[in-house]
């Protein structure tokens, strides 16, 4: 025999902190735990911010570069570039980063249901008595709309007894990474992504916590090279939505993983596009089309399109523009 009864409790507490829009920094702090059970922690922040880059170096001798985007609304960015012997270089790069603040609705439901189980009477085991079983549980649900879009343009040139090269780019968890060793080196690339919705799910019992990240969200690499030299690193890594399962299960690796090495004189040319879609009925910003085409191929016959300027200087609206035009209120197909 079993009842059931569900009202809002305190039992399982919720700390819900948002921060405000002081220093253009919005965010908020989520922490659930059911007595007894694994603890959930959620903390997420974003502000106004744009950042540029355009440069041009060229000489000979020695060099090393080093530049990092560290989880900028969970884009990531790591480039080295390194030669300890000399030799001569010559580089060409632009970067534009943008994100904005934006609007983000939490939803959080916390219930404790008494189940009544039988069981035989101690006392008396031919008779059986009703004992309750408290069972709490909270679903906690947020969507932020907060757009980002990151584009970086390099082009580079080297000869000399030897040049480390590395690039690593990660959208939410979608990776492109490079690795290059040589001595002679004609490199042009191009990493584009963009972010304009995520969505946070948290399922919060005594026995277990289960969390799903899903984004809207856009990663495009293109390259162009020739090379000759000890080594050259290719990696791709796809993944869909983002689970955290029970504890004790391990978690399972990239949807689509690539991985590929050259050695010695070798020309590559490639395209790589993944793109996740968020699709629910709820309102979000439009998508942010800003260098979003136009610059796909990357064959040597279209190198007069693939300057500095034409890659950046496109006629498009600005974010902030976007944003604004949208208002936060236009709803997704």
């Amino acid at each position: 025999m079993t009842h059931g009864l569900k009202r809002w409790v305190s039992l399982l507490p919720i700390l819900l902190l948002i921060i405000g829009s002081s220093n253009a920094t919005i965010g908020y702090i989520i922490d659930a735990q059911v007595e007894g059970g694994p603890a959930f922690h959620l903390a997420r922040e974003t502000h106004n911010m744009t950042f540029s880059l355009d440069g041009s170096v060229s000489g000979s001798g020695n060099f090393s570069r080093f530049s990092r985007i560290t989880d900028i609304a969970g884009m990531n960015s790591n480039e080295q570039s390194s030669a300890v012997r000399g030799g001569d270089l010559s580089i060409d790069e632009k970067q534009r980063l943008q994100t904005l603040e934006g609007p983000v609705s939490i939803y959080i439901e916390l219930a404790s249901d008494t189940e009544y189980i039988s069981i035989p009477d101690p006392l008396d085991p031919s008779n059986f008595i009703l004992v309750p079983v408290i069972k709490e549980s909270a679903k906690i649900d947020t969507d932020e709309y907060w757009p980002a879009a990151y584009a970086n343009y390099k082009k580079i040139s080297y000869s000399g007894p030897k040049v480390h090269n590395r690039e690593f780019y990660e959208n939410n968890g979608d990776i492109v990474t490079s690795s290059i060793d040589s001595w002679k080196l004609n490199k042009e690339s191009l990493y584009r992504s963009s972010l304009n919705r995520t969505s946070i799910r948290a399922d919060v019992t005594k026995t277990h916590l289960f969390v799903t990240k899903d984004t809207n969200r856009s990663s495009f690499y293109a390259l162009n090279m020739e090379s000759t030299g000890s080594l050259t690193h290719l990696g791709i890594a796809k993944t869909k939505s983002s689970h955290i399962p029970s504890e004790g299960i391990i978690p399972q690796g990239p949807d689509v993983f690539i991985s590929e090495d050259y050695v010695g004189q070798h020309t590559l040319k490639l395209q790589i596009s993944m793109d996740d879609y968020l699709l629910r009925n709820r309102y979000e910003d439009a998508w942010l089309p800003c260098c979003s085409g136009g610059y796909n191929d990357m064959s040597k016959s279209d190198r007069k399109g693939l300057s500095s300027d034409s890659i950046f200087n496109c006629s498009c609206p600005s974010l902030y523009r976007l944003y604004l035009s949208t208002g936060g209120d236009h709803k997704s197909s």
